[in-house]
């Protein structure tokens, strides 16, 4: 199937997803979407093993509702993201901005309204891939504040 999100750039490695969320680590940016909130960490690519220069994380959390419902959501997420995002190789666009090219950057996106609609979670994926598409930019071309210091928002 053409176009679909790859295993390699899923973020499965517990240590890493357990590093996004742990407040004491250095170089963690987070940010809220109306619905979404992200997480982004780069880590060097040893770290992360082989696979895509940027991997993602979706979760949803049991208060939303019956599996069915978390599923749907979880799909939503992955399609926005991966149409956002391309995945055909030479066209990883947003690998082109991650700082360099032995990091790898770690995002998850976590939902975070039971009461969102389906357009509203949309708009708001496209919104935070373009917020952390600016941001892996400008952490290439300098430092950036969220990626190199313990700054959440």
């Amino acid at each position: 199937m053409q176009g679909r999100f790859p295993r390699s750039a899923r973020l499965k490695r517990r240590r890493l997803i357990r590093e996004l969320f742990d407040r004491a680590a250095t170089g963690t940016m987070s940010f809220g979407v109306g619905c979404i909130r992200v997480m982004a960490r780069r880590v060097p690519s040893d770290e992360a093993g082989p696979g895509h220069a940027v991997r993602a994380g979706f979760a949803v959390p049991k208060k939303t509702g019956h599996a069915v419902r978390r599923n749907r959501i979880r799909r939503i997420m992955r399609e926005t993201w991966r149409e956002k995002y391309s995945f055909r190789g030479e066209e990883d666009t947003l690998a082109a901005d991650n700082v360099a090219q032995t990091d790898v950057l770690t995002v998850m996106f976590l939902f975070r309204n039971p009461g969102a609609t389906e357009e509203d979670l949309r708009r708001d994926m496209r919104v935070a891939a373009g917020w952390l598409r600016t941001a892996a930019a400008s952490a290439r071309s300098q430092s950036h504040p969220h990626f190199d210091s313990q700054a959440r928002g």
